[in-house]
């Protein structure tokens, strides 16, 4: 920023007074009595911070403003910080393992009767902002800004209860002073326990039951990787000794295993559920939710999409940061997503697809990260053109001089009847191995047999992607990917100047568990993990990686 009063000069950002913001920033927004819970991300060169003029920062090595963006001095201890350079392995409750990053971008709150929530993809910070309107024309006033752009849903209701159930996950403990009171590591190892779930459930949430008649349907989808949620290592170990929590029983069930595993004159069990009265049933399915899903992970968004693609008819429209064909260990995922959309393409002659990458992964991805997408996305696309060169279409977007637009978001429409968005990015390491939130709607309001909000949210995403009003965006599926071929082959300033390619050195085995890692592993725990990711976080700094704007 330059002051343009006076003698010009840049300001300095952090001293900029809150009345100055807009009254819909987050700084603004927030409230001393909100609970905010943020991650620092997978890589050392990762910007997680800004200069006093806005540059962005990379996480190591520190500098300029606090990664915590000030809020902490709304918020104050309410506000968790987990960094990753002062915790080891063992000493943080849900602490992300080497190289897994964690995408969620979330928001909730509820009352007795009422819930809203957000589900996000672009960080709240100003080099990831997107323009409210008018994507086509560039960043009017930033022409050289970093493009980081993300789609997202707002919800109320029922949706925004399981919205709100992921985020107390993520911030139990916070909202006791006693936990807001304690120093590193101990308030790292508190916060996101099972202990502190348990606590955070004994005050349950709203139950809103669904509206009346036609409207959007929705599912909150999360990814994590099996071993990852809560203390490590209580997962796996109640999911392999029974006596150790009765998962997914009744409250008898956990009544008898509190009385049989803790003693006590008239049964540990009995006595719990007369003194929390109701709220057992709330603790035992926090509880189960967490317990489950560390002992084996979480996949919907994976299997969603799968369902979905098996149902597609005519058209699919993909906007993601990286595909692949690798395969996982998990058992209710057997073969890549990216097989199934070939298979159903075969049995559907007049099925089409379109995919719409990033050049490039976001500022401060490791090159080699880089590479081994280029290496996977070009190996998946040669195999679908392979098999239906005519009805499968790839572009990528620029914003204008040479500049690539980088994802923050995945999202995917499948006959203008299904669509999702969220952060789940749809390589391995998205759909199973980094933590992730998405919503998947559908809406039972149609016009022409199509749901007019899914049709108008994928044609609003294809026009500001091309760079053209939604007005000049084909509807029917074979014009619209002859289109997109032919604008790709003459070239276009809307779209990257920069192509694709294969990188000088093919990746070998270990750097695809490694940076495009499966969070289905058998086997997987920390022992692994740093067995396998340790060698490769020295590529993780800033001279190996994108740092360019």
């Amino acid at each position: 920023m330059v002051l343009l009063s006076g003698t010009p000069a840049i300001v300095d950002r952090t001293a900029i007074p809150a009345a100055a913001w807009d009254d819909n920033t987050l700084r603004n927004q927030l409230q001393a009595t909100d609970i905010v819970s943020l991650t620092s991300p997978a890589y050392g060169s990762t910007p997680d911070r800004a200069s006093v003029t806005g540059r962005p920062l990379p996480r190591t090595p520190p500098g300029g403003s606090d990664p915590r963006g000030g809020l902490d001095t709304i918020v104050g201890s309410r506000l968790h910080y987990l960094d990753r350079d002062l915790l080891g392995s063992a000493t943080a409750s849900s602490i992300p393992y080497t190289l897994l990053d964690r995408l969620e971008v979330a928001a909730a709150t509820t009352s007795d009767d009422a819930a809203s929530a957000v589900i996000g993809a672009s960080p709240a910070v100003p080099w990831a902002l997107e323009p409210t309107r008018d994507f086509f024309l560039g960043h009017p006033g930033v022409p050289a800004a970093i493009e980081i752009h993300g789609t997202g849903v707002s919800l109320t209701g029922a949706p925004a209860v399981a919205v709100a159930e992921y985020v107390r996950e993520r911030t139990a403990g916070l909202s006791f002073p006693e936990v807001q009171a304690l120093t590193e590591p101990v308030r790292s190892a508190a916060i996101q326990s099972e202990l502190a779930v348990a606590a955070e459930a004994a005050t349950p949430l709203p139950t809103i039951a669904d509206g009346e008649g036609a409207g959007p349907v929705v599912a909150v989808l999360r990814t994590v990787a099996l071993g990852m949620e809560g203390v490590p290592g209580v997962g796996f170990a109640a999911v392999n000794d029974p006596n150790v929590f009765p998962l997914s029983q009744n409250e008898l069930e956990l009544e008898a295993w509190l009385d049989a595993n803790i003693a006590i004159a008239g049964g540990a069990g009995t006595a719990l559920r007369n003194a929390i009265g109701d709220e057992i049933d709330s603790i035992t399915r926090a509880l189960d939710r967490r317990i489950f899903t560390a002992a084996h992970g979480a996949r919907d968004t994976f299997i969603a999409l799968r369902e979905a693609i098996a149902r597609a008819q005519d058209f699919i429209y993909i906007e993601t940061p990286a595909v692949d064909d690798l395969e996982t260990d998990a058992e209710d995922v057997p073969d890549p997503w990216w097989t199934l959309l070939r298979d159903r393409m075969a049995e559907r002659p007049g099925l089409r697809v379109i995919l719409c990458v990033p050049t490039q992964l976001g500022p401060g991805t490791p090159k080699r990260l880089q590479e081994v997408r280029d290496f996977s996305l070009l190996k998946a696309v040669d195999a679908i053109r392979a098999d239906a060169p005519d009805r499968f279409a790839l572009f990528s977007p620029g914003a204008g001089a040479g500049r690539a637009v980088r994802f923050a978001s995945t999202s995917v429409v499948i006959d203008d009847a299904f669509a999702l968005t969220g952060t789940t990015h749809l390589w391995r390491r998205g759909l199973t191995w980094d933590s992730s939130l998405a919503a998947a709607v559908f809406d039972e309001r149609v016009i022409d047999g199509r749901p007019q909000d899914v049709r108008a949210f994928r044609i609003q995403l294809l026009a500001d992607r091309l760079g053209i009003p939604t007005t000049r965006v084909p509807d029917d599926p074979a014009e619209l990917v002859r289109a997109i071929r032919e604008l790709d082959a003459r070239g276009s300033n809307r779209l990257s100047v920069t192509s694709i390619v294969n990188p000088k050195e093919t990746p070998t085995n270990a750097e695809l568990d490694a940076w495009n890692a499966d969070g289905t592993r058998s086997g997987l725990d920390f022992t692994f993990v740093a067995a396998l990711l340790v060698s490769f976080l020295a590529f993780t700094d800033v001279e190996h990686a994108i740092v360019e704007g």
